[in-house]
């Protein structure tokens, strides 16, 4: 008995596919550098391809060949809130029990003001090398600025039940 021959491999689109092999969409992002991929490091990866017109495994292998392992959203998006939290501190001149354990003093607006300004040196950092890992006091104060948030809102939430429960 004598097998049959393997079928011929399915052809791809000429559209698609230039002469080269590579697929238009790849080609595209061929003339992408980091300095244009860090315009969009404010949105989320999805969001970011769906900007540039991508498909999402196209923008990953273009990060990935640039040296971005992990899409540096998240990260910024932290130092962005911590920033926030900081600068309302300074406006309402809040003293935070928790932030007592820290070296410096949250009562002191230079200091608030300083670690502001060292927040956003971080974030320069950060588009600079996405893969840079925040220091551990940055992580601690980013933890203090979520309990703190989460602290106040739970406070609201109490209030506004126990008015409704009467």
């Amino acid at each position: 008995m004598e097998l049959s021959p393997l079928p011929p491999p399915r052809l791809l689109r000429a559209s698609r596919i230039d002469s080269g092999g590579r697929s238009e969409a790849l080609r595209h992002l061929d003339h992408i550098g980091f300095n244009d991929l860090r315009t969009y490091f404010y949105m989320p990866f999805n969001r970011a391809a769906t900007t540039m017109k991508v498909r999402l495994t196209v923008l990953k292998q273009c990060s990935h060949e640039l040296g971005i392992l992990w899409w540096p959203y998240q990260k910024l998006k932290s130092l962005n809130h911590m920033t926030a939290q900081l600068g309302v501190m300074i406006n309402t001149a809040a003293c935070v029990p928790e932030m007592a354990n820290h070296p410096w003093k949250p009562n002191d607006q230079l200091v608030l003001e300083h670690k502001i300004n060292e927040l956003k040196r971080y974030r320069e950092l950060i588009e600079e090398n996405p893969s840079m890992e925040l220091p551990d006091r940055t992580k601690k104060l980013r933890k203090t600025c979520n309990n703190r948030l989460r602290k106040t809102r739970n406070n609201r939430r109490r209030a506004a039940g126990s008015n409704h429960g009467c």
